[in-house]
Protein backbone atom coordinates (compact mmCIF):
# COMPACT_ATOMS: atom_id res chain seq x y z
CA UNK A 1 0.00 0.00 0.00
CA UNK A 2 1.56 3.74 -0.25
CA UNK A 3 -0.13 7.47 0.30
CA UNK A 4 0.01 10.19 -2.59
CA UNK A 5 -1.05 13.16 -3.51
CA UNK A 6 -2.09 11.92 -7.44
CA UNK A 7 -2.74 8.31 -8.70
CA UNK A 8 -2.99 7.61 -12.32
CA UNK A 9 -6.65 8.68 -13.82
CA UNK A 10 -6.31 11.85 -11.37
CA UNK A 11 -4.53 14.24 -11.84
CA UNK A 12 -4.91 17.62 -11.07
CA UNK A 13 -2.69 20.74 -11.83
CA UNK A 14 0.55 21.43 -9.69
CA UNK A 15 3.42 22.55 -11.17
CA UNK A 16 6.85 24.36 -9.78
CA UNK A 17 9.61 26.24 -10.89
CA UNK A 18 12.79 23.71 -11.45
CA UNK A 19 16.39 24.01 -13.08
CA UNK A 20 18.49 21.57 -13.87
CA UNK A 21 22.61 21.43 -12.08
CA UNK A 22 24.17 24.09 -14.57
CA UNK A 23 21.25 25.32 -16.15
CA UNK A 24 22.08 28.91 -17.08
CA UNK A 25 18.62 30.13 -18.51
CA UNK A 26 15.02 30.73 -17.41
CA UNK A 27 13.38 28.53 -14.83
CA UNK A 28 11.42 25.29 -16.54
CA UNK A 29 7.83 24.98 -15.50
CA UNK A 30 7.39 21.34 -14.56
CA UNK A 31 4.80 18.93 -13.21
CA UNK A 32 5.53 17.66 -9.52
CA UNK A 33 3.59 15.40 -6.57
CA UNK A 34 3.76 13.76 -3.61
CA UNK A 35 4.24 10.36 -2.52
CA UNK A 36 5.33 7.90 0.71
CA UNK A 37 8.18 5.49 -0.65
CA UNK A 38 5.94 2.30 -1.28
CA UNK A 39 4.26 4.05 -4.07
CA UNK A 40 6.14 2.59 -7.27
CA UNK A 41 6.28 -1.09 -5.55
CA UNK A 42 2.60 -0.46 -5.58
CA UNK A 43 1.63 0.67 -8.80
CA UNK A 44 4.60 -1.87 -9.63
CA UNK A 45 6.26 1.04 -11.85
CA UNK A 46 9.97 0.11 -12.43
CA UNK A 47 12.84 2.44 -11.38
CA UNK A 48 15.38 2.10 -13.62
CA UNK A 49 18.42 4.49 -12.00
CA UNK A 50 19.41 4.70 -8.66
CA UNK A 51 18.24 3.84 -5.09
CA UNK A 52 15.29 5.31 -4.86
CA UNK A 53 13.66 6.69 -1.33
CA UNK A 54 14.70 5.96 1.40
CA UNK A 55 12.51 4.07 3.71
CA UNK A 56 9.34 6.13 5.09
CA UNK A 57 10.93 5.31 8.62
CA UNK A 58 14.08 7.68 7.82
CA UNK A 59 11.46 10.72 7.64
CA UNK A 60 10.78 13.42 5.66
CA UNK A 61 13.26 13.59 2.47
CA UNK A 62 13.33 17.16 1.47
CA UNK A 63 16.19 17.10 -0.57
CA UNK A 64 16.11 13.84 -2.85
CA UNK A 65 13.86 13.87 -5.80
CA UNK A 66 12.79 11.17 -8.42
CA UNK A 67 12.29 12.02 -11.97
CA UNK A 68 10.69 10.59 -15.02
CA UNK A 69 12.79 9.72 -18.48
CA UNK A 70 10.15 12.97 -19.98
CA UNK A 71 12.16 15.11 -17.06
CA UNK A 72 15.50 13.23 -17.77
CA UNK A 73 15.14 14.53 -21.54
CA UNK A 74 13.74 17.69 -20.63
CA UNK A 75 16.75 18.35 -18.63
CA UNK A 76 19.31 17.54 -21.40
CA UNK A 77 20.77 14.35 -19.36
CA UNK A 78 21.70 10.65 -19.96
CA UNK A 79 21.49 9.67 -16.54
CA UNK A 80 20.74 11.34 -13.33
CA UNK A 81 24.30 10.45 -11.50
CA UNK A 82 25.48 13.01 -9.24
CA UNK A 83 22.81 14.98 -10.79
CA UNK A 84 21.44 17.76 -9.06
CA UNK A 85 18.17 19.95 -9.33
CA UNK A 86 17.26 23.66 -7.67
CA UNK A 87 13.71 25.12 -6.63
CA UNK A 88 14.35 28.18 -5.28
CA UNK A 89 17.38 28.00 -3.27
CA UNK A 90 17.34 24.80 -2.55
CA UNK A 91 19.23 21.84 -3.97
CA UNK A 92 17.64 18.75 -4.57
CA UNK A 93 19.63 15.06 -5.54
CA UNK A 94 17.77 12.76 -8.13
CA UNK A 95 18.04 9.74 -6.29
CA UNK A 96 16.09 7.60 -8.99
CA UNK A 97 14.75 7.40 -12.42
CA UNK A 98 11.31 5.65 -13.22
CA UNK A 99 9.89 4.85 -16.44
CA UNK A 100 7.52 7.08 -17.86
CA UNK A 101 3.98 6.44 -17.02
CA UNK A 102 1.15 8.26 -17.66
CA UNK A 103 -1.72 10.42 -14.83
CA UNK A 104 -4.09 10.68 -17.83
CA UNK A 105 -4.74 9.07 -21.13
CA UNK A 106 -3.41 8.48 -23.95
CA UNK A 107 -4.40 11.11 -26.23
CA UNK A 108 -1.62 12.94 -23.80
CA UNK A 109 1.89 12.93 -23.73
CA UNK A 110 3.56 11.97 -20.69
CA UNK A 111 4.89 15.11 -18.96
CA UNK A 112 8.48 15.34 -17.43
CA UNK A 113 7.32 15.49 -13.73
CA UNK A 114 9.20 15.31 -10.37
CA UNK A 115 8.27 12.98 -7.46
CA UNK A 116 8.75 13.91 -3.97
CA UNK A 117 8.90 11.94 -1.18
CA UNK A 118 6.80 12.73 2.21
CA UNK A 119 6.18 10.38 4.99
CA UNK A 120 2.51 8.49 4.97
CA UNK A 121 1.17 10.98 7.92
CA UNK A 122 2.08 14.18 6.08
CA UNK A 123 -0.98 16.26 4.86
CA UNK A 124 0.01 16.61 1.73
CA UNK A 125 -1.36 12.90 0.50
CA UNK A 126 -5.23 13.11 -0.75
CA UNK A 127 -4.92 9.06 -1.83
CA UNK A 128 -4.81 5.76 0.05
CA UNK A 129 -3.84 2.89 -2.88
CA UNK A 130 -3.89 -0.97 -1.91
CA UNK A 131 -2.61 -3.39 -4.22
CA UNK A 132 -4.32 -6.59 -3.36
CA UNK A 133 -4.73 -10.77 -5.15
CA UNK A 134 -8.26 -10.73 -6.56
CA UNK A 135 -9.23 -14.19 -4.15
CA UNK A 136 -10.94 -13.27 -1.02
CA UNK A 137 -11.10 -9.62 -2.00
CA UNK A 138 -14.36 -8.60 -0.37
CA UNK A 139 -13.08 -9.97 2.85
CA UNK A 140 -10.04 -7.77 2.27
CA UNK A 141 -12.12 -4.62 1.80
CA UNK A 142 -14.20 -5.36 4.67
CA UNK A 143 -11.08 -5.60 6.28
CA UNK A 144 -10.13 -2.03 5.21
CA UNK A 145 -13.17 -0.52 6.01
CA UNK A 146 -13.04 -1.84 9.86
CA UNK A 147 -9.54 -0.34 10.17
CA UNK A 148 -10.72 2.94 8.87
CA UNK A 149 -13.61 3.21 11.44
CA UNK A 150 -11.17 2.77 13.79
CA UNK A 151 -9.28 5.24 13.14
CA UNK A 152 -12.61 7.54 13.89
CA UNK A 153 -12.34 9.91 10.81
CA UNK A 154 -14.36 12.52 9.96
CA UNK A 155 -14.49 11.25 6.34
CA UNK A 156 -16.78 8.52 5.42
CA UNK A 157 -14.93 5.39 3.95
CA UNK A 158 -15.26 6.83 0.34
CA UNK A 159 -13.32 4.01 -2.63
CA UNK A 160 -12.45 3.24 -5.60
CA UNK A 161 -11.09 0.93 -7.85
CA UNK A 162 -7.76 2.72 -9.86
CA UNK A 163 -8.90 -0.23 -13.29
CA UNK A 164 -12.39 1.31 -13.32
CA UNK A 165 -10.95 4.54 -13.48
CA UNK A 166 -8.75 3.83 -16.57
CA UNK A 167 -11.92 2.13 -18.31
CA UNK A 168 -13.83 5.52 -17.75
CA UNK A 169 -11.08 7.23 -19.41
CA UNK A 170 -12.02 5.41 -22.30
CA UNK A 171 -15.54 4.95 -22.40
CA UNK A 172 -16.39 6.55 -25.77
CA UNK A 173 -13.58 4.33 -27.09
CA UNK A 174 -15.28 1.33 -25.78
CA UNK A 175 -18.55 2.06 -27.17
CA UNK A 176 -17.20 3.09 -30.76
CA UNK A 177 -15.56 -0.81 -30.50
CA UNK A 178 -18.91 -1.85 -29.53
CA UNK A 179 -20.57 0.06 -32.27
CA UNK A 180 -17.84 -0.78 -34.70
CA UNK A 181 -18.14 -4.26 -34.30
CA UNK A 182 -21.67 -4.39 -34.37
CA UNK A 183 -22.33 -2.90 -38.00
CA UNK A 184 -19.30 -4.41 -39.00
CA UNK A 185 -20.69 -7.83 -38.38
CA UNK A 186 -24.01 -6.89 -39.61
CA UNK A 187 -22.62 -5.50 -42.76
CA UNK A 188 -20.70 -8.45 -43.60
CA UNK A 189 -23.69 -10.88 -43.54
CA UNK A 190 -25.70 -8.71 -45.54
CA UNK A 191 -22.69 -8.50 -47.98
CA UNK A 192 -22.42 -12.44 -47.61
CA UNK A 193 -26.30 -12.84 -48.28
CA UNK A 194 -26.59 -10.28 -51.30
CA UNK A 195 -22.96 -12.99 -52.32
CA UNK A 196 -24.83 -15.86 -51.93
CA UNK A 197 -27.92 -14.95 -53.86
CA UNK A 198 -25.52 -13.52 -56.73
CA UNK A 199 -23.82 -17.17 -56.70
CA UNK A 200 -27.09 -18.75 -56.77
CA UNK A 201 -28.15 -17.05 -59.73
CA UNK A 202 -24.96 -17.00 -61.53
CA UNK A 203 -24.78 -20.95 -61.24
CA UNK A 204 -28.03 -21.49 -61.84
CA UNK A 205 -27.52 -19.58 -65.61
CA UNK A 206 -24.19 -21.75 -65.84
CA UNK A 207 -25.49 -25.11 -64.70
CA UNK A 208 -25.22 -26.53 -68.32
CA UNK A 209 -21.71 -25.22 -68.76
CA UNK A 210 -21.02 -26.90 -65.59
CA UNK A 211 -22.45 -30.47 -66.73
CA UNK A 212 -20.44 -30.40 -69.83
CA UNK A 213 -17.10 -29.60 -68.00
CA UNK A 214 -17.97 -32.75 -66.23
CA UNK A 215 -18.82 -34.91 -69.09
CA UNK A 216 -14.86 -34.04 -70.19
CA UNK A 217 -13.60 -34.70 -67.04
CA UNK A 218 -13.32 -31.65 -64.67
CA UNK A 219 -13.37 -32.11 -61.10
CA UNK A 220 -15.42 -30.86 -58.09
CA UNK A 221 -12.50 -28.42 -56.98
CA UNK A 222 -12.11 -27.70 -60.84
CA UNK A 223 -15.47 -26.34 -61.03
CA UNK A 224 -15.56 -24.56 -57.61
CA UNK A 225 -12.54 -22.51 -58.68
CA UNK A 226 -13.81 -21.51 -62.17
CA UNK A 227 -16.83 -20.43 -60.10
CA UNK A 228 -15.19 -18.63 -57.56
CA UNK A 229 -12.48 -16.95 -59.69
CA UNK A 230 -15.16 -14.35 -60.91
CA UNK A 231 -16.58 -13.33 -57.74
CA UNK A 232 -12.75 -13.27 -56.05
CA UNK A 233 -11.84 -10.51 -58.43
CA UNK A 234 -14.61 -8.29 -57.52
CA UNK A 235 -14.18 -9.15 -53.79
CA UNK A 236 -10.48 -7.80 -54.36
CA UNK A 237 -11.68 -4.63 -56.60
CA UNK A 238 -14.06 -3.54 -53.80
CA UNK A 239 -11.56 -3.92 -51.57
CA UNK A 240 -8.59 -1.81 -53.05
CA UNK A 241 -11.72 0.75 -53.58
CA UNK A 242 -12.57 0.48 -49.62
CA UNK A 243 -8.63 -0.05 -48.06
CA UNK A 244 -8.29 3.64 -48.70
CA UNK A 245 -11.25 5.07 -46.84
CA UNK A 246 -10.48 2.71 -44.07
CA UNK A 247 -7.08 4.01 -44.03
CA UNK A 248 -7.95 7.13 -44.00
CA UNK A 249 -10.98 7.11 -41.80
CA UNK A 250 -8.29 5.41 -38.97
CA UNK A 251 -5.22 7.47 -39.32
CA UNK A 252 -8.00 10.16 -38.14
CA UNK A 253 -9.13 9.06 -35.69
CA UNK A 254 -5.83 7.27 -33.83
CA UNK A 255 -4.50 11.24 -34.40
CA UNK A 256 -6.50 11.76 -31.08
CA UNK A 257 -3.67 9.83 -29.36
CA UNK A 258 -0.35 10.58 -29.01
CA UNK A 259 0.20 7.15 -28.57
CA UNK A 260 -1.14 5.12 -31.25
CA UNK A 261 -0.27 2.03 -33.58
CA UNK A 262 1.32 2.26 -36.98
CA UNK A 263 -1.40 1.29 -39.38
CA UNK A 264 1.39 -1.29 -41.72
CA UNK A 265 0.65 -3.16 -44.86
CA UNK A 266 0.41 -6.52 -42.81
CA UNK A 267 -2.59 -5.17 -41.82
CA UNK A 268 -4.40 -4.72 -45.38
CA UNK A 269 -2.95 -7.96 -46.25
CA UNK A 270 -4.71 -9.41 -43.16
CA UNK A 271 -8.14 -7.85 -44.05
CA UNK A 272 -7.84 -9.05 -47.68
CA UNK A 273 -6.95 -12.70 -47.02
CA UNK A 274 -10.60 -12.50 -44.63
CA UNK A 275 -12.18 -11.04 -47.07
CA UNK A 276 -11.46 -13.41 -49.78
CA UNK A 277 -11.88 -16.41 -47.66
CA UNK A 278 -15.23 -15.04 -46.59
CA UNK A 279 -16.29 -14.86 -50.16
CA UNK A 280 -15.22 -18.24 -51.15
CA UNK A 281 -16.95 -19.97 -48.02
CA UNK A 282 -20.28 -18.12 -49.27
CA UNK A 283 -19.69 -19.15 -53.10
CA UNK A 284 -18.61 -22.51 -52.36
CA UNK A 285 -22.09 -23.07 -50.60
CA UNK A 286 -23.99 -23.14 -53.81
CA UNK A 287 -20.65 -23.71 -56.20
CA UNK A 288 -20.03 -27.15 -54.28
CA UNK A 289 -23.35 -28.09 -54.54
CA UNK A 290 -23.51 -27.41 -58.56
CA UNK A 291 -20.02 -29.46 -58.96
CA UNK A 292 -21.14 -32.45 -57.02
CA UNK A 293 -24.77 -32.70 -58.86
CA UNK A 294 -25.65 -35.40 -61.72
CA UNK A 295 -24.43 -33.63 -65.37
CA UNK A 296 -26.63 -35.57 -67.54
CA UNK A 297 -29.76 -33.89 -65.30
CA UNK A 298 -28.46 -30.48 -66.20
CA UNK A 299 -27.91 -31.40 -69.96
CA UNK A 300 -30.99 -33.14 -70.30
CA UNK A 301 -33.24 -30.42 -68.87
CA UNK A 302 -31.25 -27.93 -71.80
Amino acid sequence: MATSRHVPGRWTGSNVFVRPEGWEGDPMRMRYTYMDAGFFDTYEIALLEGPGFLPDKEGDQRSSVVINQAALKAFGWKNIKDKFVKIGDNSLEVVGLVRDFNYETLRKRVQPILHFHRVPTNGTHRYISVRTEGRGFKGTLDHISKQWELLDSPRDFDYFFVEEDLKEMYATEDRLLKMVGFFSVLSIFVACLGLFGLSAFIIDKRRKEVGIRKVFGASAMRIMLLVSRDFTVLVMVSFCIAAPVAYWAMENWLADFTYHIEIGIAVFLIAMALSVTIAWATVSIKSLGAALANPADAIREE
